[in-house]
């Protein structure tokens, strides 16, 4: 149903964009059958597919003049709940990227990710610029494995290990 309606969308715009609320909690990679989903979008004809729910920073995968960015992350997610206190969050939860995009009739001309970090002072949570090194090689690091040409096989171990308690944080 997804792909025909992105079908009959794309006879009448210029630039196709799907927001996605998919994939797994916490985990640092889209599942297999979220990248396989994001494929189908894009082949449907979205220019550029944004996907938000894991609440952790994902990879971003370029499909020829289409996108895919798998999780931007958290940039206005409270780790306090309103009558039941603080809800259990690591260092990844805080981190986000805000992104800047170019599209036109040829699809995404420009993707880039700024970096930011959520930071919760007194007087309510904020965003600031978190730009470094580690952070660029973080992405880095997210983006790597989804051009493997057997991506089901590293998720698998990645999985497993997460699941194990042995996943180490980046």
């Amino acid at each position: 149903f997804l792909a025909s309606a992105i079908r009959e969308e794309r006879t009448r715009a210029d630039v196709l964009v799907v927001h996605a609320h998919w994939d797994l909690t916490r985990y640092a990679w889209p599942t297999p059958a979220t990248r396989t989903l994001g494929a189908e979008l894009v082949d449907a004809g979205a220019d550029l597919v944004i996907g938000h729910h894991p609440h952790v920073l994902q990879g971003v995968e370029r499909r020829g003049d289409a996108a895919i960015v798998y999780s931007l992350g958290n940039t206005a997610f409270s780790s306090l709940v309103e009558g039941r206190g603080p809800l259990p969050q690591s260092g990844e939860e805080f981190r986000a990227a805000l992104l800047h995009v170019e599209l036109g009739r040829g699809g995404v001309r420009d993707l880039r990710l700024l970096p930011v970090v959520q930071r919760h002072p007194p007087g309510g949570p904020r965003v600031v610029p978190d730009d470094t090194p580690r952070r660029r090689a973080r992405q880095a690091h997210l983006d790597g494995p989804l051009s493997l040409d057997d991506y089901a096989t590293f998720y698998r171990a990645y999985a497993l290990a997460r699941l194990a308690g042995r996943a180490g944080r980046w």
